[in-house]
């Protein structure tokens, strides 16, 4: 929006204590500034003449300030886009000279994030405030930042604050038309420069009329806000005014002078005044009357108008008061002719205000000239006789009071008759059973009851005497009871009454159980004893038992037992019945632990299922487990051994059965492991010796080559790729086999028959040599083989039996012979003849470290299988040994034999010299024993 400067419509100041502006004019249009501290607004309200945008809780407050003891505060929309907005018009364009916005500001704590939530707060000078919150177009001189920094118009840092401090401003606005700049120079808390900054100006920055103060989304509260004109030019006047009277009332003439008002380069030549705080300003002259037609508080402006047009304004509030009429007290006493022991009703319904209410009515009843009781109504006993007064004081809503007194006489009483009454307990009485009669709610009202007489059965005479009796009545039926009265005078009052007396009813049982024990393990007895139950008036007939929580009947009886077969919580319901039907139920909770002996029975069949699933063979472990778990059972429900020591076994058992289960899992199922001994061994021979086997062929070659006679650098290349073979080919079978295992003079055997064939021309192709040293291989193989199982179960039986007698059977080295020794003897009958040796934890230990041997073992072992199987895979000197038997360049033959020679001695020699070969099997099945037998023994 861009208007002409001069041609808007000023809009006028609110409730300011007090307004001094100064400025200068361009085009004769005012400038009027402000000036507002908010000191003479009242708590809860509002400046006059400023408008609100959007949320609406913004209001004057005592509870924080600046300086002086009240600031506006400003609450703006929790999380949301509406702020707190207050607009104060500034009246005019400044034009061209500089003006100063200064004030103070208290930022509150963050709030919610909302769509502002990157401000506090800001001071902005806008076009037009009237129309809504985002009408019209708006200059920020200062932006609060959450971060806690102060901004400049254009963003640029000025400063810094803290929420819940106050930080005082001072900016100075310079509008430069001819540059079409508008320069902004900052200071803060008294002093401290925020530095100086120039933006661009807008084509309606000449258009500005309305200084806003905006929450964002948090509370902040505002102290003396003031945009006051600085430079030279025209001073504006002074607008000061006075009224009398001081507290004017609804009606009177109030008188509005503005002789003090004055302007110090000039004179004032206008006055307006705004009388009702409507914004209008509707009254003329230096001096005005008004007067107002109901009470309360009017914000009154007053406008000057200086010699040069400049002007000025200042807000007064005027407090009105109602003009109060007094109250007029009145009351009324019953009853008007009282006697002693009457209590008089004093009612002062009928006091009234006339302009208002009665809020307050206060009494003197005893004529002490003390009010010692409130309320409209009240009541006093009179005790003597004689004349008092009693005095009424009413208080109205406006703190006015009347005053009314009257007198009483009080009378001499007649006596008067007492009151007969009772009450009966139980209610109606029940034949056979005590009845209470009391006769406390009797009364004498001008005395006290002497003698309480009572005729119970109905036939006119006096049963018995007392305020409290008790009667028993034997037949069901009506009956008429009499109270008679006497009160100290003699006088006398009955009542009189027929009761019905019942039938009795019947009691029912009460329901009591307990257990032998509240947690029983699974398989255990629980006896349950309900004798604690009983029937007050009878006998109880049945005792009915849910022991199981499922709503049916699982036993009768007094005391019965039951049986838990399995984990978990059960609710126990006893219900008793009486000889009239009458029922009563209890209920309380078993809780069934699992028995120890059932859950390591169960882990033990699940080691020994496992062990089955990944044994080549059966090695019958799964039906083991079975068999000694019901003869660990059947044992100590025969009595033969303690449940603790058969958990002791079974433990044992267990953990011996996972040394089992580890050494299948580290040594593979492999077919050559069939009926369970341990022949991994021929997995790695038979790689080794197809090696070797070849590599033989390569010696008794060069053998050949030697014998026939060459040239001496010939020979010695051969000689020396002879010896580095035959080197290789012993450290090969000596690192796989074991030193124990004598395979070099089959293989030698085997290599000088296929190669004596290849000389006679028996053997004249590639296909007939593999084929041929297959077959030796074969050979050699099932003879080695042999010797090492001989070999391994030697070793077995020299580790083993010796600690294990004569348990060990005929093939020491099968996984099979050990879990059968292992279960032959953990047996109920040897541990009921022997007990357990040792320590069941050591016990467990001792397999724990088997287990990591054989693991340890069992890498190494299978690493040297792979390195055999992957050379014997990979490469094959079957072709190069016919090539080089039938290549007349001996030069070829040297060069061949080399080359391949030098390379398997190089680095196969050495993968497979690593590892421990048949010492690492048989250690691994040995450790397997050595597990087994310390799981016994402890």
């Amino acid at each position: 929006m861009n208007r002409q400067f001069g041609r808007r419509a000023f809009l006028g100041l609110g409730a300011a204590a007090s307004v001094a502006v100064g400025g200068t004019t361009v085009g004769r249009a005012s400038f009027s500034g402000l000036d507002q501290d908010f000191e003479s607004v009242s708590v809860g309200g509002y400046p006059g003449g400023w408008r609100k945008d959007g949320a609406t809780e913004q209001a004057v407050v005592s509870e924080r300030s600046h300086s002086g003891g009240r600031s506006l505060r400003l609450k703006g929309g929790h999380g949301g886009c509406w702020e707190a907005i207050a607009n104060a018009p500034i009246g005019g364009h400044p034009g061209e000279t500089a003006v100063r916005f200064s004030g103070a500001v208290l930022p509150g704590a963050a709030g919610s994030f909302g769509c502002h939530d990157k401000r506090y707060a800001r001071v902005q000078l806008r076009t037009d405030a009237g129309g809504g919150w985002s009408d019209g177009s708006n200059r920020t001189l200062l932006t609060m930042h959450r971060d806690g920094t102060l901004r400049a118009a254009g963003g640029g840092e000025v400063g810094t604050f803290s929420p819940g401090e106050w930080i005082s401003y001072d900016i100075t606005y310079q509008y430069d038309a001819t540059a079409g700049e508008v320069t902004l120079e900052y200071e803060f808390d008294g002093g401290s420069s925020g530095g100086t900054t120039t933006v661009d100006a807008a084509s309606w920055e000449t258009d500005l009329s309305y200084l806003t103060v905006r929450s964002g989304d948090f509370t902040t509260y505002w102290d003396s806000v003031v945009a006051k004109a600085v430079g030279g030019g025209n001073q504006v006047p002074e607008a000061a005014f006075q009224f009398a009277p001081s507290s004017p009332t609804v009606a009177d003439d109030v008188v509005f002078d503005a002789s003090d008002a004055s302007d110090a380069d000039g004179s004032v030549v206008g006055y307006a005044w705004d009388l009702d705080g409507d914004g209008d300003y509707d009254a003329t002259g230096e001096t005005v009357v008004r007067s107002y037609d109901s009470g309360g508080e009017y914000p009154v402006s007053l406008r000057v108008t200086d010699d040069d047009g400049a002007t000025a304004v200042t807000t007064r509030t005027v407090a009105v008061g109602s003009g109060n009429t007094a109250p007029s007290a009145s009351f009324q006493i019953a009853p008007q002719s009282p006697t002693v022991g009457d209590t008089l009703t004093f009612d002062a319904s009928g006091a009234e205000d006339p302009d208002g209410s009665i809020r307050r009515y206060e009494w003197d009843l005893d004529g002490d000239g003390d009010y010692d009781e409130t309320g409209r109504i009240v009541e006093r006993t009179v005790e003597n006789s004689g004349t008092f007064d009693v005095a009424l004081r009413v208080t109205d809503d406006d703190g006015a009071t009347d005053r009314t007194r009257r007198s009483v006489s009080v009378g001499e009483a007649e006596n008067r008759a007492p009151t007969a009454a009772f009450e009966a307990t139980p209610s109606p009485p029940v034949a056979g059973s005590a009845t209470t009669f009391d006769a406390s709610a009797a009364e004498d009202p001008d005395g006290s009851i002497a003698r309480y007489e009572w005729d119970l059965d109905g036939d006119g005479s006096v049963d018995t005497t007392g305020q409290s009796v008790e009667y028993t009545f034997e037949e069901a039926g009506d009956v008429t009871v009499t109270l008679w009265v006497t009160d100290g005078e003699g006088t006398v009052g009955s009542t009189e009454r027929t009761l019905s007396v019942a039938e009795p009813e019947n009691e029912p049982p009460s329901a009591v159980f307990d257990s032998s024990t509240a947690e029983p393990q699974a398989g255990e007895t629980v006896r349950f004893d309900a004798s604690a139950s009983n029937d007050p008036d009878g006998e109880i007939q049945q005792y009915r038992w849910d022991l199981t929580g499922d709503g049916t009947r699982d036993a009768t009886g007094q005391a019965v037992e039951y049986t838990y077969e399995s984990p978990g919580e059960y609710t126990v319901r006893l219900t008793v019945v009486d000889a009239a039907g009458a029922k009563a139920t209890s209920s309380g909770t078993i809780t069934v632990t699992e028995n120890p002996l059932s859950s390591l029975k169960s882990a033990h069949l699940k080691t020994a299922e496992r062990v089955d699933e990944i044994s080549v063979a059966n090695l019958g472990a799964t039906a083991k487990a079975q068999q000694a778990n019901r003869a660990f059972t059947d044992a100590v429900e025969r009595g033969e051994i303690e449940q603790g020591t058969a958990i002791d076994a079974i433990r044992r058992l267990d953990s011996g059965l996972s040394v089992t289960e580890d050494t299948l899992e580290h040594i593979g199922p492999a077919e050559e492991l069939s009926g369970n001994r341990v022949d991994l061994t021929q997995e790695m021979a038979l790689p080794t010796i197809n090696t070797s086997m070849e590599l033989l062929l390569t010696v008794v070659s060069i053998a050949k080559k030697v014998s026939k006679g060459v040239g001496l650098g010939t020979k010695a290349v051969l000689s020396t790729a002879k010896s580095k073979a035959k080197d290789a080919v012993k450290t090969i079978l000596t690192g796989m086999l074991g030193r124990k295992i004598d395979a070099m003079s089959k293989i030698n055997y085997e290599a000088n028959t296929i190669v004596g064939e290849i000389v006679n021309g028996g053997l004249d192709t590639v296909a007939a040599v593999n084929e041929a040293v297959e077959e030796a291989a074969q050979r050699v193989i099932d003879s080695v083989a042999t010797s090492i199982q001989y070999y391994a179960e030697t070793r077995m039986a020299t580790g083993v039996t010796p600690l294990a007698g004569s348990f060990v059977g005929s093939t020491p080295a099968s996984l099979e012979a050990g879990l059968n020794f292992f279960y032959a003897y953990l047996t109920p009958e040897r541990v009921a003849e022997n007990g357990l040796r040792g320590d069941t934890n050591a016990a467990m230990s001792a397999a724990t470290d088997a287990s990591h041997s054989i693991a340890s073992e069992a890498e190494d072992t299978q690493g040297i299988i792979e390195d055999a199987k992957e050379f014997g895979d990979s490469f094959s000197l079957t072709e190069s040994v016919y090539r080089l038997w039938n290549d007349p360049s001996l030069w070829e033959v040297a060069k061949t034999i080399g080359s391949v020679v030098l390379f398997v001695a190089g680095g196969v020699v050495d993968a497979f010299a690593t590892g421990g070969g048949i010492g690492a099997l048989v250690k691994i099945n040995v450790t397997h024993h050595l597990g087994l037998f310390n799981a016994i023994r402890g």
